[in-house]
């Protein structure tokens, strides 16, 4: 979907058509990004859940998911991604907004493995947009719905401070923190209600070191765990 806007916003200026808000969205420029999500958040209209309502119907809980994936590849939906140990979950991406999940257990045969559920989750595609070399300042990207995706303070083109990815409906996800001249990140990431969830360090490879604390949703620690 990234290429296909990418070809929508090439063609556009090559018969000099006025671009739309979510083909703005891949534009290099961070005020014409910035206004058009503001566009978006208010205006966007996501595809009908109704339009993938004749799939859902031919995906047969108890289908194995080798006849699943067949008719899939039949409509043009490329293979999911997704795994799992006793239990597996895959995920289908069918236009900008909606993925498709199926879920079962795992057998000791790939092809012998059975969906026991599906259904339909919004999930609007982010627009990822590569900031400029040795850029300084706040660099934002945007999901098609027009809220923020990521937002990375950088100096020099390298993250510098707080690197913030949120959900598509604005909840925040997590936060990485770079400290200057720092071997370590620190990382939090929350609850969908916005309290902590776990907070700890990771090495340049994204690795977790030191000790981690987990909470529960009330901000009281569940536990800690020391790399």
């Amino acid at each position: 979907m990234k290429h296909a806007l990418a070809l929508f916003l090439a063609l556009a200026c090559a018969c000099n058509l006025p671009a739309s808000p979510a083909s703005d969205l891949s534009s290099p420029s961070p005020e014409i990004r910035s206004a058009a999500a503001a566009i978006l958040r208010t205006s966007y209209e996501p595809p009908p859940e109704a339009k993938w309502g004749s799939l859902l119907a031919a995906l047969k809980e108890g289908e194995k998911m080798t006849n699943v994936e067949a008719i899939l590849t039949a409509r043009g939906i490329k293979p999911g991604f997704g795994g799992g140990s006793q239990s597996f979950v895959t995920e289908y991406r069918l236009d900008e907004h909606w993925l498709l999940k199926c879920s079962g257990l795992n057998r000791l045969e790939p092809d012998e493995r059975v969906m026991s559920e599906r259904h339909l989750e919004p999930s609007p595609i982010w627009v990822h947009v590569v900031s400029p070399t040795n850029f300084t300042g706040v660099w934002i990207e945007y999901f098609m719905n027009g809220q923020k995706c990521f937002e990375t303070n950088m100096k020099d083109g390298a993250p510098c401070g707080d690197c913030i990815c949120y959900s598509s409906d604005g909840s925040k996800v997590y936060v990485e923190h770079y400290a200057p001249n720092s071997p370590e990140i620190g990382w939090t990431d929350f609850y969908h209600s916005g309290s902590i969830k776990t907070r700890g360090n990771r090495d340049k490879r994204k690795r977790p070191i030191g000790t981690w604390t987990n909470y529960n949703a009330d901000g009281s620690i569940m536990g800690t765990r020391t790399y």
